[in-house]
C-alpha cells in the first residue's frame, strides 16, 4: 500500500511543480484577436459591426482631419519664427550699457 501512496504523491507534485513551471502567456495582438473573434463570431464580431463612419479611409486618415499637404512646413515655421524674432529686436533699443561701450570704440577709433 505505500507504493500506490507514493505514486498519488508523485503526481500531486508534479501537478504542483507544472503550475508553479507554466509561464504565462502574453496577450495576442489586436488583429490576431480580431481574427481569433472572426472565427469564433463571424460576422457579428464587434470590430466588423462597427458603423462606416467610425472606420478610417483606405489611407489611414481619419476623415475631417487636415491633410499634410495643408499644414506648413518646418522651413516655413523657422522663416516666420526668425523674421518675428529680428522685428522684435529692432523694436527693442540697445541696452544703455552698449550704447557707451559703442560711442566709447568710435571716440578711441576717432582719435
Amino acid at each position: 500500500s505505500s507504493g500506490i501512496n507514493a505514486e498519488y504523491g508523485d503526481e500531486r507534485e508534479d501537478d504542483v511543480l507544472k503550475d508553479i513551471i507554466t509561464v504565462k502567456k502574453n496577450r495576442a495582438g489586436q488583429r490576431a484577436r480580431q481574427k481569433q473573434w472572426e472565427e469564433k463570431y463571424g460576422d457579428k464580431a464587434k470590430h466588423l459591426s462597427k458603423p462606416e463612419t467610425v472606420k478610417k479611409s483606405k489611407s489611414g486618415k481619419k476623415p475631417g482631419k487636415r491633410k499634410v499637404e495643408d499644414a506648413p512646413s518646418a522651413q516655413e515655421i523657422m522663416k516666420r519664427l526668425k523674421a518675428e524674432e529680428k522685428k522684435k529686436q529692432s523694436e527693442k533699443s540697445e541696452h544703455p550699457s552698449w550704447l557707451a561701450k559703442k560711442t566709447a570704440n568710435i571716440t578711441i577709433s576717432s582719435n
